[in-house]
């Protein structure tokens, strides 16, 4: 550390760059901290209820629900996650939103009727009766949902 003569006092330029230096620290311990409480709070594909088979999409205890195929490796997929994920969460319609893993584990295809992800597919007393496929008409389909504009009747 340098040393000053008596009477004399540290230059100014010294303690700007010290406070600059502090204030990158602590901006980028808040902005690690901010992304690690956004990545726990996210709602992940983990989170919801997956059926495992065609048989199972078709076979649930409630009259009407939801089916949604994904795969995390479709780009439209990623694109809508939070989407579909928060509207699982909570929907106008009170509708139960099941997950299918087009890949299963065991990497044998379960394959949605319409031959693509991400497809959603309304079903009732055990039979499709609508379905939609992609990035924008998923999307659109939720928000009729959500609006009560959706021409089916939701009990």
């Amino acid at each position: 550390m340098a040393k000053y003569k008596s009477g004399h006092k540290r230059k100014s330029s010294d303690k700007f760059v010290t406070k600059i230096i502090i204030g990158f620290g602590v901006a980028f311990v808040v902005l690690v901290a901010a992304l690690l409480i956004y990545n726990a709070t996210k709602l992940k594909y983990e989170d919801f209820e997956h059926v495992t088979s065609f048989s199972e999409v078709l076979n649930q205890t409630e009259d009407k629900y939801l089916v949604y195929y994904y795969s995390e490796s479709c780009g439209y997929c990623k694109q809508i996650k939070d989407e579909v994920l928060d509207f699982a969460t909570e929907n106008n319609g009170n509708l139960k939103v099941y997950l299918v893993d087009a890949y299963d584990v065991d990497g044998t295809t379960i394959p949605p009727f319409t031959g693509g992800t991400p497809t959603m597919a309304l079903v009732e007393d055990g039979s499709i009766t609508d379905s939609f496929t992609g990035a924008v008409a998923i999307p659109d389909f939720m928000d009729q949902i959500k609006n009560g504009t959706y021409e089916y009747t939701i009990d």
